[in-house]
């Protein structure tokens, strides 16, 4: 359990530094559709999950804590992208960059299941 707050607010001039882990990394196929599947609890606790399908293969099972105690609560974000794009003065030779995202549905956990 993290009681650092990570917001940037107005009344705060800066902020802690937020701890990363990459749960999984492969290569995709161009033009391929894929489909991912993700089951997520938020919590600053142990009883966190995060559970990942790629094209009905399991992926990632991670338990524990996936959040941070903070004024900002966790939300979905979906997308590409390129974490070069905002370091200042880095440029790219990419000239097109694409993706299809199709059928997005989300659902709140239940109860207290086993998910």
């Amino acid at each position: 359990n993290d009681s650092a707050l990570l917001s940037n607010s107005w009344w705060r001039s800066s902020s802690p530094t937020r701890q990363t882990e990459q749960l999984w990394s492969g290569p995709m196929k161009p033009g391929v559709w894929t489909d991912w599947q993700f089951e997520v609890r938020w919590s600053d606790g142990e009883d966190g999950r995060i559970r990942a399908w790629r094209d009905g293969q399991a992926i990632v099972d991670r338990t524990g804590t996936n959040a941070y105690d903070d004024l900002l609560a966790p939300y979905f974000k979906v997308g590409l992208y390129v974490p070069e794009w905002k370091r200042s003065g880095s440029e790219t030779t990419t000239v097109r960059r694409s993706i299809v995202i199709d059928a997005v549905a989300v659902k709140a956990f239940e109860g207290d299941d086993d998910r």
